[in-house]
């Protein structure tokens, strides 16, 4: 038994024994490092400020971030808690992390306040966000701004550009422009990437520039555990001439164990030389790699793809005969060249032609400097359709004119009191219901009497004389009688009143009012306060005396009135003959005005004695054919800008509009 006893003892201290060096193995083996485990070493970095600020409604674009480990690239590991509902105003904070580093950036959402620059257009040229590598050149393209009238304000615009591309970061570049004490604003994103890195290999310094680029080169000196690293060389070319269609931009690449070339699709070609199309502007990235994945790498720029029409607005504008055109374009590659109606063409954007081009067909065509066009039809002041001007026969030695077209309707004169019921009615029937203009061309009691009748039928915006009608009795320029009925109209209807002198100008539509009389002193003596203009209708032109006596009448005098609107004569196709074919008009008024035809509003009972047999001969010497609304009745001239015809005993009825 005690052997028994001494085995089992034995065979215990030696399981025993066992043990403990199977116990004390595993802990050394536990403790020990293992030589062949390679430490972990990660690196976290965010671009841009640690706090930002966004308006309510506006979506968060990340500003970005990158994280190494071991100086390999593996950002596409980092995990991002992004909590943000920009439709709550608040303060929201992202978190950023990679293995055991945790970084955040806060997020304001904020209010969205007006601005109340709504008439200013601000936009960024090109794009609103753009990535460089480190150690490219950047060129900012530059921001445009437009007022509500479409006029190009950029010079107006101040810009702050931070960037720096020699330091990864992330980039605003602002412009601001302030108009009528208002400012607006807007940015443009620039993020600066760190070069493409793989552990162990040598990075190529990347260039920016012109149509001939080529990437930096290795030194031959550099070694890679051991293994000699070779020079690699990777180049473009290509056009910088603006273009509507692609670029292709062609790429050479060089250098023993010289593998692939990476294009910015992502594409390998294995070879020395490729190309690529580029379809919009940016910044293309091409790589070279050789069989031990060292690379060199090039960037093309490309700014001078166009592929859109210019935009473009014009107008037409009449002055005497010559024909203004003004345009209003916009492109990102700016404008070539215009043509305008089609036979014109200049650089450029206002034009003038020493004719007047048809209206309502008249166009330009903006050419920009890629070859992209446009063509847009110019707006022209509203045509009025043929000038209409009536001679309303009344029931004596009255002047009452009817002047007026599609868009505008003038009334100079209206007859004495007795005669207004024949002149409302004639207005009436002839489809008048406003009145834009009133003019009394003197306030004498057969020219401006029917005025007060006219105000009560008919809507009249402004009423014109040479005298106050209102208190002219009392500063001895007119009579009681005169101003009876007007003087307490105007009065009750408040309608303006403007006196009109020489020198004055009015202009209503197509019809310009070139006033130049009278030329004295007011006085009692009526007559010699008529106001003398000449009315211009495109290439017509009529002239209105009212009663200016003779010795008034000097050419002269008119000739060096017109010079305040840069005019140098008074020559005319229509006169109307001043004081109802009483005065006597010279040989010198006529031989500077020679006039087509002369309109007289007479009485029937005068026809026999005027216009004088010297005034006939004068009429008959310059070519002019004379009418008179005793013999006509209402005497109605049709204009369409060019030629003037005359009808005689018109009924008013076949004018109404």
């Amino acid at each position: 038994m005690n052997k028994i006893y001494l085995v089992i003892f034995g065979v215990l201290i030696i399981a025993l024994i066992l043990t403990i060096s199977l116990l004390s193995f595993k802990n050394n083996k536990e403790e020990k490092p293992n030589d062949t485990v390679i430490n972990q070493d990660y690196n976290l970095v965010l671009f841009g400020p640690e706090e930002v600020s966004i308006y309510e409604g506006d979506t968060y674009q990340e500003i970005g971030y990158y994280a190494t480990l071991n100086n390999k690239i593996v950002t596409s590991l980092v995990k991002v808690d992004n909590p943000i509902n920009s439709n709550k105003l608040g303060e929201y904070i992202v978190t950023y992390s990679i293995d055991n580093i945790v970084k955040t950036r806060i997020v304001n959402v904020i209010e969205k306040k007006n601005s109340g620059v709504s008439d200013i257009k601000l936009e960024v040229i090109g794009n609103t966000e753009v990535h460089l590598t480190l150690g490219d050149t950047y060129h900012d393209a530059g921001c445009q701004a437009f007022d509500k009238d479409n006029n190009n304000i950029s010079s107006k615009i101040k810009t702050t550009n931070p960037v720096n591309t020699n330091k990864v970061g992330i980039y605003y570049i602002t412009y601001s422009i302030t108009l009528d004490n208002e400012t607006k604003n807007t940015k443009r994103l620039v993020v600066v990437h760190p070069k493409e890195n793989t552990s162990g290999n040598n990075q190529g310094n990347g260039s920016q520039g012109n149509s001939n680029q080529s990437g930096g080169s290795y030194g031959s000196t550099n070694e890679n555990n051991g293994i000699k690293v070779n020079t690699l060389n990777i180049s473009t070319n290509y056009s910088n001439t603006y273009t509507k269609n692609n670029i292709t931009i062609s790429v050479s690449a060089s250098g023993d164990n010289l593998a692939y070339i990476k294009l910015p699709n992502g594409n390998k070609v294995y070879g020395t030389t490729t190309s690529y199309e580029a379809t919009s502007n940016g910044n293309y990235y091409f790589y070279v790699y050789d069989t031990n994945n060292n690379y060199n790498v090039t960037t093309a720029r490309i700014t001078t793809i166009d592929k859109t029409a210019p935009t473009l607005t014009c107008n037409a504008t009449y002055t005497g005969s010559k024909t203004t055109i003004t345009v209003n374009a916009k492109d990102n590659s700016g404008i070539n060249y215009y043509n305008y109606a089609n036979k014109y063409t200049s650089a450029l954007s206002t034009f003038t032609v020493n004719e007047v081009l048809e209206r309502n067909n008249i166009t330009v065509t903006a050419y920009d400097m890629a070859g992209n066009s446009k063509t847009a039809k110019c707006t022209t002041p509203k045509s009025g359709g043929n000038l209409e001007i009536h001679f309303i026969a009344g029931i004596s030695d009255d002047d009452a004119i009817l002047i007026r077209n599609n868009n505008t309707t003038i009334m100079i004169d209206g007859g004495q009191w007795g005669a207004r019921d024949k002149i409302v009615s004639y207005l009436k029937a002839a489809g008048v219901t406003t009145i834009d203009a009133l003019i009394g061309s003197h306030v004498h009691w057969n020219h401006v009497q029917s005025h007060a009748a006219i105000l009560d039928n008919f809507t009249v915006k402004n009423t014109y004389y040479s005298t106050d009608p209102r208190n002219c009795v009392s500063l001895s320029q007119c009579k009681s009688d005169d101003v009876k009925y007007i003087k307490d109209k105007l009065n009750s209807k408040g309608t303006p009143v403007t006196i009109l002198k020489n020198s004055s100008y009015l202009e209503y539509g197509d019809m310009k009012l070139y006033f130049i009389g009278p030329n004295r002193k007011l006085t009692t003596y009526q007559n010699a306060n008529s106001l003398v203009f000449i009315l211009k209708y495109l290439n017509n032109t009529f002239m209105f005396t009212g009663d200016t006596p003779y010795n008034y009448m000097n050419a002269n005098t008119f000739i060096n009135n017109m010079k305040y609107f840069n005019i140098d004569n008074i020559d005319i196709d229509v006169l109307k003959w001043p004081h109802h074919g009483y005065e006597n008009l010279n040989d010198e008024f006529f031989k500077a005005t020679t006039p087509k035809y002369a309109i007289i509003p007479n009485c029937c009972w005068c026809t026999s004695k005027y216009p004088s047999s010297n005034n006939k001969s004068l009429m008959k010497k310059y070519g002019t054919t004379y009418y008179q609304v005793c013999d006509s009745k209402n005497i109605v001239l049709i204009s369409d800008g060019n030629n003037i015809e005359i009808k005689t005993n018109q009924k008013p009825e076949d004018y109404k509009r």
